[in-house]
């Protein structure tokens, strides 16, 4: 017997019991004897799962370095202790050491799933040894040996079962269904996935009622828990894309360093002849400079505000960068037991021989109504006969603990209880009154439960409940309002399969008066053939109403549902509609997943939702395939069986209440309520947590850029430093950090869940952000430049000069911050600066501190300073104030010239389906362009190594090193003439402005033209009617507009009216109810505003386009080729309309159009 052909899980379920005794040479009446045991146990080892390799501290601590940035500082601050200036490299090393410790801490938690599913294993078990029953350890079993299960055993090892009685197992935490499955001896098909594999009970799953003979066919690590313990530990989870941006941004900043490092280093050493520890303290100032050190801390403390918000949300999140992750999720793959569902089942619909009932209720809960078309159902008798079966053919209990439900027994049973008390029922009284005196137990071989009661008139009545096909066997007549009538089979065999296609369980219960029967203890074959039908019952395991909601606003959001069950196809999709997920019928199940390959099943996700009977295999290739088609996914679940898929998710999402620890273990958020709903209040904070870094980002970005800017005005001009490099950092490292903070303070947007997920493919800076940091920086150098030199006008030292121009630069910061807390709206009221409370605390806190380091004199020393006269601080916030102003300006002209689209709009829902590049060409485009951007920078280090050895080595013997550089006027002014281009008579290709189709072409070839002529037109009628929509949208956007501001009229005087009535009569509950009405109204009005401003935009767009379809010459010139009617063009992109010959340089200068697209 080969170690394959043992441990082979594919195998076992398909094999009669006595084949699997026969291979594994076991005897199910004896079992193994002790010395074949010890000898299995040497050959296979114990069973238990194998543990993974930890990282340590040391290495969790050492990875905090693993980053370009830090590489940047450390280099940087070994070449300064290396020269002597041992305070500037403990600063930069201080400041790297404080970023690695905030990261170590973050990452406290180890990871624990691996040691959680270990604890899922039973400690002990009974087995057959020596042909006596024994109580061994667990993990001394050994493939071959014969286990003994009762009600209550958690299963030891994967087993063939041999013996079954009545065997029932909870595999929920393995498959996913919401009931116990019901075990065979019986073969079942190869391909049959977990959760119908019958003949099969798994390790670390418990028994629920019965009892059951089985051998051993699996241990440890090559059991079901063991391949998902092995799925587990290879499972890499994904970087969030927050850190991807990160990184990225990171390797930017990195390049740029390197370029102006480089640019700089030689202009200062061969052009401004400056000495080389000079020009590398200018180089190193310039690093430290554009590097923003305070990014780190900023971003894990806004991601720690945002973990504060979603755990009063109940979301807990283990996982840091976690939180901004949930901001770009765009596909939500949810377990549908426990999660899209209560666990519970309930009773949801009831059929008679008169109507049909739907139930309404919550779980177990006893609150709900008996409805029939709607309205609430008068008691009939039929009804309450089932009742009576409902609340005394029953063995399970069900008990309320911290106000949660909990059954004890079958589910099933436990779900009629709440049904009976619906149709008025008291269970307690109704057993005393009819106590039972005799029972036939429901068991899989005959499906169906008796129950014998005695009247205290002498009465019997017999109450039978089970599989509708079995019960309608043994009834020949049916309960109706008018008395029995004969059995309409076929009515109740369509009854049962119309509820069956609702996804729900079938349950029919009958009953009999005055049984007779021959002897006292009843059996399975004394249920009398004359049973009269009641009715019949569909469970269901039922939608949580929340989620029904939560997954509507997910829609709403852009962001799609998919469930991925272990449950049956029928059942999934019936409950996925209910849900609002797919259409009630199209599912793919676990089988035909298995059939897929990658590429197929890449494709059937884009369009399918509803995945059933899925292994975690499935789950994890699901996940991977969602993934491969560029979404960002969430997973949710509570089983063990998703704890694979929830690692490999972008975010994996656990329950918190009846989640397994190792959900919870590899899951990134735990929902402390195992409520979906909270998923939804996670991805609103975790939208706004990224809104609030990118402001940060950019509040934080102008600061080291003037800073750069400011160096290297320094060196290109001549002139001593302004600021120092530790000035520098305690700009980026204190300052900037205190005033960030009150950023990661600001509170989410009202329409940030009516926008579609973000696209983590877009840089974290975009067009209009990098115009914003360039235009702040280069302001922020004006103000800081001219402070500093209005200080040397007055004769002030070097390091009086200096602080003033760091105070200068951080009163340009806290008038920055007020501009920043909008982007492009205005700043110039008050009441835009009351929205955040910490506003006013952190530019105290960071006035406080500037008053530390101007006039303490420890600060003083470190960080060379001087006091200031108090007379210079009012000329200090006066440029503040004048450089708010500008910035006002700005935005005013943003606002003015319709410059907001820079920035890019808002998404609407469903806008965006891919928002993830696919990862391998990514990939290859990434390395061939770090390839190229590496030879590049090779080369201009070995071009400054070479240049500093060449100036070594021309160095006169009596001629200092500084001044053989000796440059040269003439030489500049010969470098210049040779770049000059010579004159020409190229062709110019000119352009189209918009897209369009040519009609007419005005200008023939050959033809001279003048600058300014119209040569061609395009097609006017797609944009006048494009202006006439436009026009119409705007019209109706107006009119929901008045509308809404009436809206908010009325309401405003409504709590007027209310609040006056208050001084006479207790009316609070109405003026707040009156007071929720407003708010409500306000928030319309202004979605309704900022729907006419996007109607006004789109038309003048529309305008725009309109205006240029005239194309005109750009220059005067000779018309060389033109273009062909009919042709379509692209604004900038070939065809051109038409080409010009240009006249000579002289005439054709200044003579160019700015309309006109143009490119030689």
């Amino acid at each position: 017997m080969s170690d394959q052909q043992l441990y082979s899980p594919e195998n076992w379920h398909a094999l009669q019991f006595q084949e699997a005794l026969r291979r594994l040479d076991s005897d199910p009446s004896r079992g193994l004897s002790s010395s074949e045991a010890a000898r299995r146990l040497g050959e296979y080892g114990r069973n238990r799962l194998p543990e993974g390799a930890k990282r340590g501290p040391w290495m969790r601590f050492f990875h905090q370095f693993d980053n370009i940035l830090v590489y940047i500082l450390l280099a940087a601050g070994f070449v300064k202790l290396m020269l002597g200036l041992w305070l500037d490299a403990s600063i930069i090393t201080g400041v790297v050491i404080i970023n690695a410790a905030l990261g170590f801490l973050q990452e406290g938690k180890a990871e624990k799933a691996l040691e959680s599913i270990r604890n899922m294993l039973s400690s002990d078990a009974r087995a057959l040894r020596d042909g006596e029953p024994r109580v061994v350890a667990a993990d001394e079993l050994v493939p071959g040996d014969i286990v003994l299960l009762e009600s209550g055993d958690r299963i030891p090892a994967d087993l063939r079962l041999v013996d079954v009685k009545n065997l029932r197992a909870d595999e929920a935490a393995l498959t996913g269904e919401s009931v116990p499955a019901d075990k065979t001896t019986e073969a079942v098909a190869e391909n049959a996935t977990v959760g119908d594999r019958d003949d099969m009970a798994f390790s670390g799953t418990l028994v629920v009622s019965g009892r059951a003979i089985g051998v051993v066919v699996a241990t440890g690590a090559q059991t079901e828990l063991g391949r998902i313990n092995q799925m587990l530990a290879a499972v890499d989870a994904l970087e969030t894309p927050l850190l991807r941006q990160i990184k990225d941004f990171g390797h930017t900043i990195a390049k740029v360093i390197g370029f102006v490092s480089v640019a700089v280093f030689a202009y200062g050493r061969w052009v401004r002849d400056l000495p080389f520890v000079e020009a590398f303290q200018a180089v190193v100032g310039i690093a430290v400079s554009v590097i923003p050190e305070g990014l780190p801390a900023l971003i894990t403390i806004t991601l720690a505000i945002g973990v504060q918000r979603m755990a009063q949300r109940h979301a807990i999140i283990r996982r840091l960068p976690a939180v901004e992750t949930l901001g770009s999720v765009s596909r939500i793959c949810s377990d549908k037991t426990g999660t899209l569902t209560l666990m519970e089942m309930m009773v949801a619909s009831a059929v008679t021989a008169d109507a049909n009932y739907r139930v309404t209720g919550d779980g177990y809960a006893s609150d709900g109504q008996i409805l029939v078309d709607g309205e609430p159902a008068a008691s009939a008798a039929a009804l309450q006969q089932m009742g009576m079966v409902s609340a005394l053919c029953n063995d399970s209990e069900l008990r309320e603990i911290d106000g949660v439900w909990k059954a004890e027994g079958d589910p099933t049973e436990a779900a009629l209880y709440p049904f009976a008390i619906k149709l008025g029922l008291d269970r307690g009284a109704e057993r005393q009154k009819l106590p039972r005196i005799d029972a036939i137990p429901f068991e899989s071989e005959h499906k169906f439960m008796a129950t014998l009661h005695e009247g205290g008139d002498g009465d019997r009545l017999l109450f039978v409940k089970g599989a509708p096909e079995v019960i309608l066997a043994h009834c020949d007549r049916q309960e109706t309002e008018k008395g029995f009538e004969p059995l309409r089979r076929d009515y109740w065999e369509a009854a049962a399969d119309r509820l069956a296609a609702q996804g729900e369980r079938v349950l029919a219960l009958a009953g009999l008066r005055d049984p007779s029967f021959e002897k006292a203890g009843l059996g399975p074959g004394d249920l009398p053939k004359t049973l009269v039908l009641y009715g019949i019952v569909g469970l269901m395991d039922p939608p949580r109403k929340e989620a029904v909601e939560a997954v509507a606003e997910c829609h709403n959001g852009g962001i799609r549902v998919t469930m991925i069950t272990g449950d049956h196809k029928i059942t999934a999709a019936a409950i996925a509609k209910l849900l609002g997920i797919g259409d009630g019928r199209t599912a793919v199940a676990g089988t035909e997943i298995e059939a897929m390959n990658d590429g197929a099943l890449q494709e059937a996700v884009k369009d399918v939702d509803v995945f059933a009977r899925a292994s975690p295999e499935h789950k994890l290739r699901l996940v991977k395939a969602i993934q491969a088609n560029g979404q960002v996914v969430a997973m949710t679940g509570d089983g063990v069986n998703d704890a694979p898929a929830l690692k490999r998710a972008d975010i994996g999402v656990a329950m918190g209440i009846k989640g397994t620890e190792v959900t919870k273990e590899a899951a990134a958020m735990v929902l402390a309520d195992d409520n979906f709903a909270s998923i939804t209040a996670a991805v609103r904070e975790g939208r706004t947590v990224y809104n609030n870094i990118e402001k940060a980002l950019l509040f934080m970005l102008p600061t080291n850029v003037a800073q750069a800017l400011v160096i290297l005005v320094a060196i290109v001009a001549g002139f001593m430093l302004p600021i120092t490099a530790p000035q520098i950092l305690w700009v980026n490292m204190v300052t900037s950090v205190a005033l960030g903070l009150v950023i990661s303070f600001e509170p989410h947007e009202c329409d940030v869940m009516r926008r579609a997920p973000r696209a983590v493919s877009r840089p974290i800076l975009d067009g209009f952000a990098v115009w914003r940091v360039i235009f702040i920086g280069v302001a922020l150098l004006v103000l800081t430049l001219a402070a500093f030199f209005w200080m040397k006008s007055l004769h002030a030292s070097d390091e009086l000069a200096r602080t003033v121009a760091v105070n200068t630069l951080v009163v340009g910061q806290i008038f920055y911050l007020l501009n920043s807390r909008f982007k492009t709206e205005s700043s110039l009221s008050l009441s835009a600066h009351l929205g955040n409370r910490y506003l006013p605390l952190g530019i105290a806190a960071v006035v406080i501190l500037q008053l530390l380091f101007t006039y303490a004199p420890p600060l003083q020393r470190l960080f060379g300073t001087q006091s200031v006269p108090m007379n210079v601080w009012p000329w200090l916030f006066l440029g503040g104030l004048v450089f708010f102003l500008t910035v006002e300006a700005e935005k005013f002209l943003v606002r003015a010239f319709g410059l907001v689209g820079v920035r890019g709009g808002k998404q609407q829902a469903g806008t965006v389906s891919v928002t993830r590049a696919p990862s391998a060409p990514a990939h290859a485009v990434a390395s061939g362009s770090e390839a190229w951007q590496a030879w590049a920078g090779a080369l201009a280090v070995a071009a400054l190594i070479g240049g500093e050895i060449f100036v070594f080595f021309r160095a006169a013997p009596d001629q200092p090193l500084s001044s053989v550089a000796a440059p040269s006027h003439l030489s500049s002014q010969a470098v210049l003439s040779a770049a000059r281009p010579t004159d020409t008579r190229a062709p110019v290709d000119v352009f189209a402005s918009t897209s369009g189709t040519i009609i007419a072409i005005l200008c023939e070839e050959g033809a001279a033209v003048k600058a300014g002529e119209i040569c061609a037109k395009l097609d006017p009628a797609s944009f006048r009617e494009a202006i006439v929509r436009e026009k119409d949208a705007l019209a109706k956007a107006l009119q929901r507009q008045q509308a809404s501001a009436a809206v908010v009229a009325a309401a405003t005087a409504d709590v007027e009216r209310k609040r006056r009535a208050q001084g006479r009569v207790p009316a609070r509950p109405a003026l707040e109810k009156a007071r929720a009405v407003l708010e409500r109204a306000t928030a319309r009005a202004e979605t309704d505003k900022a729907a006419v401003e996007q109607a006004r935009a789109a038309l003048a767009t529309a305008e725009r386009s309109l205006a240029q379809v005239d194309i005109v010459a750009p220059i005067p010139g000779t018309i060389s080729s033109v273009g062909s009617v009919g042709a379509t063009v692209e604004p900038g992109k070939p065809p051109a309309a038409f080409s010009i010959a240009p006249d000579s340089p002289h005439e054709s200068k200044g003579d160019s159009l700015p309309d006109s697209s143009a490119a030689p």
